[in-house]
This record gives structure tokens, C-alpha cells and sequence, in this order.
């Protein structure tokens, strides 16, 4: 009985975890490339200005 539902409930873990985990990869991977584009931005805009 555990082998049944244990391997079928920890392989659902496995991917829910496994998806929550790439969600976040994806949300720190989206926020640090809009952070180094805003840097870049800025240096750009501070060389126009001198």
C-alpha cells in the first residue's frame, strides 16, 4: 500500500517542488536582467549629460 501511493504522492511533490523551484529560477533570472539594463541605462544617460 505505501509503495502505491508513496511513489505516486512524492512524484507529485517531486514536480510541483521542481516547478516552484523553476518559477523562482525565472523570476530572480527576470529581475536581475531588468536590474543590469536600468545600471546600463543609467551609465549611458550620465555619459550623454558630460
Amino acid at each position: 500500500m505505501f509503495e502505491a501511493f508513496g511513489t505516486e504522492g512524492l512524484e507529485l511533490f517531486t514536480w510541483i517542488v521542481a516547478g516552484l523551484l523553476g518559477l523562482v529560477a525565472a523570476l530572480v533570472a527576470t529581475h536581475v536582467l531588468t536590474v543590469v539594463n536600468e545600471d546600463k541605462e543609467e551609465e549611458a544617460d550620465e555619459r550623454h549629460v558630460h
